[in-house]
């Protein structure tokens, strides 16, 4: 038997909600605002506390696993004196053989950064002590600064074994864009023992 628009069984749920709107008309504005936001914050707390708690669960859970299995060579034995780690610096760094690729990859940088490169010096040191050889390049550079700014930072970002020895910058005016450099690089290369 239905009682005006609701069920009986809803009928309990209309009082509530009766009761609950005279007591929120009574708290006045500022209540209804506290009200309001305490609603507001624990929403925020469902839809971004709750998955966030879920996740840190989550990771936490697979710290623990990692630590558990923590040793990827269980049962192996890892070298870890210098003499290994001294092959595994050569083993990175490029062969002796790739000279030429790392020559043409500063001219191609220089093209890319609008840079004229007129002359390049450059000369093969051989170490006799160690297994590596030093590429030594000597560019004078003229452009402008940002344009030689981005010339070696294109250099340093592509030949992770080049190293910088100087940079010296020259200006003939100092109201003239145009700045003189001379960049003396070293490429690290392996040689094959």
């Amino acid at each position: 038997m239905m009682v005006g628009l609701f069920p009986p069984s809803l009928i309990p749920l209309r009082r509530l909600w009766r009761v609950c709107k005279f007591r929120l008309l009574g708290l006045g504005w500022p209540g209804m605002l506290g009200f309001g936001l305490l609603l507001g914050c624990a929403v925020v707390a469902s839809v971004v506390l709750l998955p966030a708690t879920r996740q840190l669960q989550q990771m936490e859970r697979d710290v623990a696993q990692l630590r558990n299995g923590k040793s990827q060579h269980r049962g192996q034995w890892i070298d870890r004196s210098p003499q290994a780690a001294l092959k595994a610096f050569y083993r990175v760094l490029p062969q002796e053989s790739s000279a030429p690729k790392h020559i043409s990859a500063i001219f191609n940088a220089a093209d890319a950064s609008g840079i004229d490169l007129d002359k390049v010096e450059y000369a093969l040191v051989r170490e006799h002590t160690a297994a590596l050889s030093r590429y030594q390049v000597i560019l004078p550079v003229q452009g402008t600064y940002p344009d030689i700014r981005r010339f070696i930072i294109e250099l340093l970002n592509t030949m992770p074994a080049l190293a910088i020895n100087e940079l010296s910058f020259k200006r003939e005016d100092a109201s003239s864009p145009e700045v003189e450099a001379r960049v003396r690089l070293t490429i690290y290369l392996g040689r094959a023992s």
